[in-house]
Formats: structure tokens, sequence, C-alpha cells
């Protein structure tokens, strides 16, 4: 466009909602990771899990085979062939019994975000078929990995195995549940530091998902998985040793027989424990990002509703509270303000609400601030102030036509400030109307003919303010409730001023 016209300028938001967009989807999709991460680990030491189930039980027929002459790789493709064709079974009918499944009895469970009417869409694609296919592809090569491991058994091997079956897993013999509870304190730290699974890119300023970060919870639950099966034994033959002495001889045998080949027992006690987990976190899972996804909108807007505007007028909130079916209304300011204090030019946002009524119509979770956004708004609720002020100022005189004080600026004098300093005081009639009267500028060099500085005693200077007429002042009585000092410079300069005789 730029070409065709020159020095055309383009301005759209269409940039920055893509942005946002890809902002909240990479945060939707942090809990979907985790969620699958965790159906990753359980479907994989299921796998395992049958494998090893598979190798136990076709352990004495590879061993036979083995006796009779068969090589190895006759005994792998004999297991091979009767695992394939229950792989080809599977893939098969896998979509179609999921489907069945989800149809029956999962698809009423699920309640969407949106809350829409229309039921939804459920049917057979060619990516579940796939999906299905993939998974029996893993499948099949891991029971072929551990059908080449089985066919190496021999008859001699697999009677001493019987004899005495291993205690030690592989993982433990080589103390890899340490290794793996080290990679969780560490993965632990860095969600900590970074406060999230959610890292912040410098270049692009936009968000990305850490998959180090995300595997976090899957190694962990595979690490106390481990970790269980390394205490296991130990917790039987403690149960054995207790067996042998308080209970029956059936007891004492069962647990006997645990103790001497607890790692298959101690296999199911895993998936038993990782399905619990994962249906922990399933069962909460929906419930949760509904919520969080609730949550972010409703923090992004405030309220049930927000009216915006720069010419909002100042009785709009009165306006408003008469439409029908409004309960509540409460005025909110938000703007950049110079701080008086601290480094020149510094800017701080200011937020200015209406304490009693915040609460009644303003969105605030619970685990903001204890007590909820109620205790908020004690704690920014003014004192109370006496609905008369009077007698809490310095009484005047009812015949009162001007007021001095003394003032010794001479700290200032030496500092080359170029903005004078007003100084003025405040007095309240009796009716509470206030006026505010000038005394002029206590860096001005004295001059008997500038009106205010009438008189000089070496560094003490007078300042005299005359009052307004009697019309002008308000009803009496007259009290003096402030002096104040003002100064056209953005910040105030440093020194002392001192008053004395008002």
């Amino acid at each position: 466009l730029n070409k065709r016209y020159p020095r055309t300028l383009v301005a759209s938001r269409l940039g920055r909602t893509v942005d946002e967009f890809n902002r909240l989807l990479t945060l939707a999709r942090v809990p979907l990771f985790l969620y699958l991460s965790l159906v990753v680990v359980v479907v994989l030491y299921f796998l395992v899990l049958i494998a090893g189930f598979l190798g136990r039980s076709q352990a004495e027929e590879v061993s036979l085979l083995r006796s009779r002459g068969a090589s190895a790789s006759q005994v792998t493709g004999v297991l091979t062939l009767a695992e394939g064709v229950v792989a080809l079974v599977a893939m098969a009918g896998g979509p179609f019994l999921a489907w069945v499944i989800v149809k029956s009895l999962l698809l009423d469970s699920i309640d969407p975000a949106s809350n829409s009417e229309t039921p939804i869409p459920l049917g057979l694609a060619a990516d579940m078929f796939l999906m299905g296919a993939l998974g029996g592809v893993i499948a099949l090569l891991t029971l072929v990995a551990a059908s080449v491991g089985r066919a190496r058994l021999g008859a001699l091997e697999y009677l001493l195995s019987k004899a005495r079956p291993p205690t030690v897993s592989f993982a433990h013999r080589y103390h890899l549940d340490i290794l793996l509870v080290l990679v969780v304190v560490v993965i632990w730290y860095q969600v900590g530091v970074r406060e999230g699974f959610v890292a912040e890119e410098q270049e692009s300023q936009g968000l990305n998902v850490d998959p180090t970060l995300v595997l976090g919870p899957m190694i962990g639950l595979s690490s106390a998985a481990i970790l269980l099966l390394r205490g296991f034994p130990w917790l039987v033959r403690v149960l054995s040793w207790v067996g042998t002495r308080v209970g029956p001889a059936w007891f004492h045998y069962a647990l006997l027989k645990l103790s001497r080949d607890p790692i298959p027992h101690g296999s199911l006690v895993i998936i038993l424990m990782l399905a619990a987990a994962l249906g922990v976190f399933g069962s909460t899972f929906q419930s949760s990002l509904s919520q969080s996804q609730g949550d972010q909108a409703r923090y992004r807007v405030g309220g049930e509703m927000v009216v915006r505007g720069s010419g909002l007028p100042l009785d709009a909130p009165m306006i408003l509270e008469k439409i029908p079916g409004v309960s509540a209304v409460s005025p909110v300011l938000r703007d950049s303000v110079t701080t008086v204090d601290g480094r020149l030019g510094d800017r701080v946002q200011l937020l200015a609400v209406d304490s009693r009524t915040v609460a009644e119509n303003s969105w605030f979770r619970k685990d903001f601030f204890p007590g909820g956004l109620r205790e908020v708004g004690k704690l920014l609720r003014p004192r109370n102030i006496p609905v008369s002020l009077a007698g809490t100022g310095i009484p005047l005189p009812e015949d009162t036509v001007s007021l001095g004080v003394w003032v010794d600026s001479s700290e200032l004098s030496g500092l080359d400030i170029t903005a004078g300093i007003i100084m003025r005081i405040r007095i309240m009639a009796g009716a509470g109307h206030y006026r505010t009267i000038s005394m002029g500028n206590v860096l001005q060099p004295f001059d008997p003919d500038i009106p205010g500085a009438e008189e000089d005693n070496g560094r003490w200077r007078l300042f005299t303010g005359e009052f307004p007429s009697t019309e002008a002042r308000g009803s009496f009585p007259l009290e003096l409730v402030s002096v104040y000092f003002t100064s056209a410079a953005i910040q105030f300069p440093e020194g002392a001023l001192r008053l004395d005789d008002i």
C-alpha cells in the first residue's frame, strides 16, 4: 500500500490480537500437555508390565523350544507372530471400542466451558485409525523387544530364575531412581524460579512452553513409583517376619512367597498407584481448566459489566443505578500519575475505587487476600470524620483583618532555587466554607514596597495576608486550619523553613 500511495500510514490492531490469541493458546496448552504426559507414562509402564508378565508366562515354553533345538531367531519369530496377530486385532477394533466407550460413558460427563447447548460431535475419522495403528506399532515393538530377550533363555537359565527369582530390578541395580529424584528436584526448582511451566521469549516477547518443565510431573510420578518399588521388598520382609510370630501359617506362607519374588507384585502396586494418580488428576482436570479460563476472563473484565469512556459525566454512577436490573454501580478511576517524592519524573499507576461499593459488583478471588474484597475495602476506607469540624483549627477573632507569619528561609537562600515558594493559609468559616489567602513568595528578597513583606528582623521576615471582606469570608467563627507552601517546580526543593508567631 505504501508503494502504491507514498507516505501512507496504516494502523491495525490485528497483530496484537493474534499475539494475544497465541498467548492464551499457549497457556491453555500447558494443562493438556501435563495430562497427556501422565497418560503416556501410565500407558508405557502398562506395556512394560504386560511384557514382563508375558515373559514370565512364556519362559517355560521358550525354554522347552530351545531344549528341542530351536534357535533364538526361530523362537523370536514364533513369539512375534503370535503377538503381531493380537496387535492387528487391537489396531482394527480399537477405534470402534473407543467410540463406544466415549459415546456411552464419557460424552455426557464433558461440560464445555462455553455452556453451548449444541452436543459435541463424535464420529470415526482417519486420524483415529492412524493413532490406533501408531499405538499398536509401539506396543508390538515393545513386545518384540521383550521376545528377543526371552528367546535367549535356555532350560537351565529358566530353572535358575525360577528357583532364585531376582529381588532387585534394573533401575535399582544402577540407582536410576536416585538419578530421577535429583532430576525432579532440579525441575521443581526451575518451576519455582520461573513461577510456572511457561517461559517468556526475549526476542519475540511471547510465551513458550518449556518441555523440560512440563515433563516434571511425569518424571516425578515415575520416580515415586520406582522408589515405591525399592521400599516394597523391605516392607514385605518386615510383614513376613511379623507374620511368623502372630499370624497363621497361610498368612506367613503368602508373605514369604512375596518376599522371595517381590518384583511382580510390586509392579502391580505401581500400576495401581499410577492409575489412581491419573484418575485423581483427570477428575479435577476439566473443572480446574474451566475455572481457570473463567477466572482469567473475569480478571480481564473486572466485573459483570464495565462502562468505559473519557467523556463520562460525574453523575454517571447515579444515572446507571436508575437502569432497571442494575443492583450496584461502583466508579473506578485508573490513571498514570507522577510521585511527589523520590526520583524526578517517576510515574506510577493510580487506582481509585469506592471502598463501600467495590465489593458488590467487582470480581475478586478469595485467595487474592484473606477475607476477600470486603476486607480490602475496609483497609482502603478512610477514617471517620466528624460532621462538624468546628474547633479543630486555631480560633481567630471576629474583627480579624489580616494574619501574619514570621518565616526564616535563610537555609534556602544559597541553593540556587529558580522557582518561587508561595506560602498560603487556609481559613474555615462557621458554615464549613474554606478560603485560601496568599502570603507571598518566601524566597523573594525583602523590599518594603512589596505587599506582604512588611517587616524584616535579620533572618526572620513577617509575611502578612489581608482577609477578604465580611461577605466574602463567610459566617463566624473563623478558624485557621492550615499553613502550606507550593512551588512551580516539579519537585519541591530540599531544605528547611522555620515558622514562628502566627
